[in-house]
């Protein structure tokens, strides 16, 4: 009980002992937590360890889903949990991604998004949108459910957001041919 606190240089040559000892197992295709149990195809992890990170992801989705209206797509009302993701409102999820990886990519900054969202206290510019939604705002920054009168909004880098009415596609047939149907 109670104990002398450690000071600074201790925790830290006790994390590198203990990061030494994860590399170790790791190389020898063992679970970097348990050094008794074969790594998984190829991870870092035993299986048990990857169920165990995999129960904690779902559980910290489901609570943020709850602060942001539930399981169930903002758009389409979509209620299957495994094809609900997490939106930036702002369209600027890959940047922030990007800041959250420990490596600069987006790889791992999915897993780790909702671990911030938590510790950030839900911070407004989010919200709950299948997975078809989302990838439909990103390609045209606005979701398919919410086209309409024949306009499809054109991706955002080609054509800067700018509304295409295919009503007067024979019109100007040739200003639009870039487009490969």
């Amino acid at each position: 009980m109670g104990g002398r606190a450690k000071s600074y240089t201790a925790r830290k040559a006790q994390r590198e002992r203990l990061d030494a000892r994860k590399r170790y197992w790791a190389e020898r295709g063992m679970c970097r937590n348990h050094s008794t149990r074969p790594a998984y195809n190829g991870t870092k992890s035993c299986f048990r360890c990857l169920e165990k990170r995999r129960d904690a992801n779902i559980r910290k989705k489901k609570q943020v889903f709850e602060k942001y209206g539930g399981s169930i797509c903002n758009c389409c009302g979509e209620t299957e949990f495994d094809f609900l993701q997490l939106d930036h409102v702002e369209n600027n999820g890959a940047s922030h991604k990007r800041k959250l990886s420990s490596n600069g990519t987006k790889s791992d900054g999915s897993t780790k998004l909702y671990s911030w969202v938590i510790e950030n206290g839900y911070p407004e510019g989010f919200q709950v949108l299948c997975a078809n939604c989302n990838w439909g705002k990103r390609i045209s920054g606005i979701c398919p459910h919410k086209q309409k009168d024949g306009k499809f909004y054109a991706p955002l880098p080609y054509f800067n957001g700018k509304i295409i009415d295919f009503n007067a596609v024979e019109k100007k047939k040739d200003q639009i041919e870039m487009f490969a149907f």
